[in-house]
């Protein structure tokens, strides 16, 4: 999965490395600016989750729809084109209830369930704090910014509860509380960024978003009013996004 994911940004990343080094070999002939542009930004994007996509065990799928990042980043720069990145913010995916209710519904028919069902489903929920290199090209009003960060993610599944009706009349219902798990991050990406003025700019974005946390959650199975069990269930579920967005930054230069 990593390697899927890595592999289409490999190629920008090293051509920009080639570019900053060569731009610093030629301060007279390079038409990029050679002026520091740390900033603090802060923006918001749209969070498309595409592990299902990639090749997860059924058991691992997360069922998550589009939904929204909300992040805040702070930089320092050591040149006009190396620095590092701040990165903390949250991921919010509600549940694609049809893919839902469509894998429960070949399950239940694996296992001969002939009654009918009522499905309670709540979204994910990732918060996120990240570090990492920069790297910038900065001309006179605009600047790239290619970044590789990693860092500690808390992940949030909210409570679900799946209630079957059989055809005798009993009643079994499972009910899973809040679910969560810390896991390393990883994230990567491009940033175009505008200058308004001295200060002022805005940007828009594209990154990938990596974490693979392990979810502890309680779970009690009730049949016909009691409890017959209660554990808490672990398993590892993978979360990718693809994330685009757009923000307004404040560049400290002097």
């Amino acid at each position: 999965m990593l390697g899927f994911i890595f592999k289409e940004y490999l190629f920008l990343f090293f051509l920009f490395l080639i570019v900053c080094f060569d731009s610093m070999g030629q301060k007279r002939k390079s038409i990029l600016v050679r002026e520091r542009r740390p900033y603090i930004s802060f923006g918001i994007g749209r969070s498309v989750p595409i592990a299902d996509k990639l090749a997860v065990p059924e058991d691992s799928l997360s069922f998550a729809k589009p939904g929204i990042d909300f992040v805040g980043e702070a930089t320092i720069v050591f040149t006009p084109f190396v620095g590092f990145k701040c990165s903390g913010g949250g991921i919010f995916n509600p549940i694609d209830l049809q893919s839902y209710e469509g894998n429960l519904k070949a399950t239940l028919a694996s296992t001969n369930f002939s009654g009918r069902y009522e499905a309670k489903i709540g979204g994910w929920y990732t918060g996120y704090f990240l570090i990492g290199p920069m790297f910038s090209l900065p001309f006179k009003k605009v600047t790239f910014d290619f970044d590789l960060q990693a860092g500690a993610t808390l992940s949030y599944k909210y409570p679900s509860e799946l209630t079957l009706y059989h055809i005798n009349g009993d009643v079994e219902k499972t009910k899973k509380g809040k679910g969560k798990g810390w896991s390393l991050g990883v994230s990567y990406g491009l940033c175009f960024r505008y200058t308004l003025s001295k200060k002022i700019a805005l940007y828009t974005n594209t990154k990938m978003f990596l974490t693979v946390p392990e979810i502890k959650t309680k779970v009690n199975q009730v049949y016909n009013g009691n409890l017959v069990s209660s554990i808490t269930e672990k398993y590892e579920q993978a979360l990718v996004h693809w994330i685009v967005g757009l923000g307004i930054a404040y560049q400290v230069v002097r």
